[in-house]
């Protein structure tokens, strides 16, 4: 929610997660400052960005992973499809 912090009190993505989650989907979130490191997963995933945190920047995803990004600051990925969401190609 704010970057580079653990705050999560009014987080639009715990909200989009919460949603998702009513609707069926299975939902992982992770927050590197919230839950501390985490393994990458070696199959293919959808993730969204939900914090700009600038460590996000060099995570490397599964090829076949889409990534959503609003905020607009990860870079291309070979095999990985990166939606920079509200932004042209």
């Amino acid at each position: 929610y704010k970057p580079e912090s653990a705050l999560t009190a009014g987080s639009p993505a715990l909200l989009l997660a919460h949603q998702l989650g009513e609707r069926g989907h299975k939902v992982i979130h992770k927050d590197i400052f919230v839950d501390g490191e985490f393994d990458r997963p070696d199959e293919p995933r959808v993730y969204v960005i939900g914090t700009k945190h600038s460590i996000h920047a060099t995570c490397r995803f599964a090829p076949g992973s889409v990534v959503l990004d609003p905020h607009g600051y990860m870079p291309d990925q070979q095999g990985v499809i990166v939606i920079r969401v509200g932004r042209k190609r």
